[in-house]
């Protein structure tokens, strides 16, 4: 069974992943939400009690309350990882920013962190910073900091039809998106 981890990790809104059961292998996504002091996991694999919010997922789990002291796998919910991050989860490499500088996080031990100097926005950051300090965790969030967007979220490509089909070197007028690939039973040589 997986170790535990303070339940004030859970917040609403996280993004995380999960396996059905501890044994479990295959890892499904989901979005906390808490309501009325209950910590559901809102996803689209197990049924259960729903939260108000369920982040547009079919199906809320409650797995825990936030007056307990600790979460540990639940027999349904299990290997709990968060998706979501924020300040107080930063470790080496992720870029924090507030609104008038960013910095490279060099590295962290326990909450002590050990950064770079202060760069203004439209600045990049040095591989190999000139200075280094350090702050305790409680510094950057009583200073404005957070996690820059693009440590925490995949970035989303836009691109026509013209555009893929230029990239393919094919008029676009002989380009079709399908859904996914669908293999019916005529498909199989066997």
């Amino acid at each position: 069974m997986a170790s535990p981890f303070p339940v004030s990790k859970f917040k609403h809104g996280y993004k995380i992943t999960f396996t059905k059961y501890a044994s479990g292998t295959k890892r499904y996504p989901g979005t906390v939400s808490i309501d009325n002091g209950e910590i559901y996991v809102c996803q689209d694999e197990l049924a259960g009690f729903k939260p108000r919010e369920m982040f547009g997922y079919k199906y809320g789990y409650l797995i825990s309350r936030v007056d307990r002291d600790s979460y540990r796998n639940s027999e349904t919910i299990a290997n709990v990882e968060f998706v979501t991050r924020d300040i107080e989860d930063v470790v080496a490499g992720d870029i924090i920013c507030n609104t008038e500088y960013h910095r490279r996080i060099l590295e962290r031990v326990g909450d002590v962190v050990f950064m770079s100097g202060t760069y203004g926005i439209d600045r990049e950051i040095p591989k190999i910073p000139s200075n280094v300090y350090t702050e305790n965790i409680r510094w950057f969030i009583e200073n404005g900091y957070r996690l820059k967007e693009d440590n925490i979220e995949e970035s989303v490509v836009e691109l026509t039809l013209e555009e893929i089909a230029s990239q393919l070197g094919i008029d676009s007028k002989s380009l079709r998106i399908k859904e996914k690939d669908v293999i019916t039973p005529e498909d199989v040589p066997f």
